[in-house]
């Protein structure tokens, strides 16, 4: 499985944008793309963009997407969601 596009990990990335570290942990302002299942009111602009997608019910809950498979991982290869930063507009 190819991990997708994504840019580096920075404060000024695009909530919910995807960013990819060689690091062994995400960086600040950053969760792991792995799947966890979040409570929806401790990032409320997160599960707004998000609504569900990957899982949880988009109201209380929601669910990261899982991309750190253990392939990507055995390369090195960590994938990042932002969770503090830019809220993007609609293009």
């Amino acid at each position: 499985m190819d991990v997708p596009k994504a840019e580096a990990c920075s404060p000024e990335s695009n909530i919910g944008s995807l960013c990819r570290t060689a690091g062994t942990y995400c960086p600040q302002g950053t969760l792991p793309a792995d799947g966890r299942l979040l409570r929806a009111s401790d990032n409320q602009a997160l599960t707004s963009l998000l609504l569900g997608a990957y899982g949880g019910d988009g109201k209380t809950t929601f669910t990261l997407p899982n991309l750190n498979t253990p392939e990507n991982l055995h390369r090195g290869i960590r994938t990042c969601v932002v969770t503090e930063g830019t809220y993007p507009r609609r293009s």
